[in-house]
């Protein structure tokens, strides 16, 4: 029981959770680095294709705000 409970309600952990993220990143108590761009990717994605744009995507975004990763993690 405490499984289909689990699953009927994940959209609500999830959502939790991405309110959470988005609540420390505004008091600066955490750095997030989000794709800049939209990809259409499942959730359980086989497409070698689509899950290397994403992983590229990734290294991209990260490189574009290297520096202000560094700046941030010097002030703490």
């Amino acid at each position: 029981p405490n499984f289909i409970n689990t699953i009927e309600n994940r959209y609500l952990e999830y959502n939790r959770q991405v309110e959470k993220v988005i609540e420390l990143e505004k008091d600066g108590k955490i750095f997030v680095i989000r794709p800049s761009r939209k990809i259409n990717i499942k959730r359980v994605e086989k497409n070698v294709d689509i899950l290397q744009e994403m992983y590229d995507l990734g290294k991209t975004d990260t490189v574009i705000r290297l520096e202000e990763l560094k700046r941030y993690i010097d002030t703490k």
